[in-house]
C-alpha cells in the first residue's frame, strides 16, 4: 500500500498470484487431505497427456508424494504398488527408496524391503510443504 494512491493494484492474474505468495506467513494451518494430495497428484500427471511422455522425470518427489498420502490416509505401499502408481519399474522405485532411506525420509518395513512408509521426519518434512500449499490454495 502507498500511503496517498490507496491499495496497489495488480495488472494482471499472474501478478495478483505472486503478490498474494510474497507474503512472508503461512496462513492458518491447512488440514491437507489425501483428497488434496491426489489432486496435486492427478496435475503432476496431467504433464503427460498434454506435453507426452518422457519430459518430465522426478521419481524421489512422485514416491514422497505417493507416501504422504499413504500416510494421510492411514494406508501401508509396497514397492511393487508404488511403481505402479508412479509408472515406473519396481528396481527403479525400490533404488530410489534406498537414496531416501539413506536421508532417513522413507523407511521400509519387514525383512524384505515392502512396505514403505515415510519416516516421522520424512512426515513432518511433508507436513510443512503442505501447510505452503494450503496457504498457495487459500490464497488464490
Amino acid at each position: 500500500m502507498t500511503s496517498s494512491q490507496g491499495p496497489r493494484t495488480h495488472s494482471n492474474p499472474f501478478e495478483q498470484l505472486k503478490a498474494l505468495l510474497s507474503h512472508k506467513r503461512l496462513r492458518d494451518p491447512f488440514d491437507m487431505s489425501e483428497d488434496h494430495l491426489r489432486s496435486i497428484q492427478m496435475v503432476r500427471r496431467a504433464r503427460e497427456e498434454v506435453f507426452g511422455g518422457g519430459l518430465f522425470s522426478d521419481p524421489a518427489w512422485d514416491i514422497l508424494l505417493e507416501l504422504y498420502a499413504a500416510h494421510l490416509g492411514q494406508r501401508t505401499v509396497s514397492i511393487n504398488d508404488l511403481a505402479a502408481e508412479i509408472r515406473l519399474p519396481p528396481g527403479n522405485v525400490s533404488r530410489w527408496v534406498a537414496v531416501l532411506s539413506e536421508k532417513e525420509i522413507v523407511e521400509t518395513i519387514g525383512m524384505d524391503g515392502d512396505p514403505v512408509r515415510l519416516t516421522s521426519y520424512g512426515a513432518a518434512g511433508m507436513g510443512r510443504l503442505a501447510g505452503h500449499w494450503g496457504s498457495a490454495f487459500l490464497s488464490i
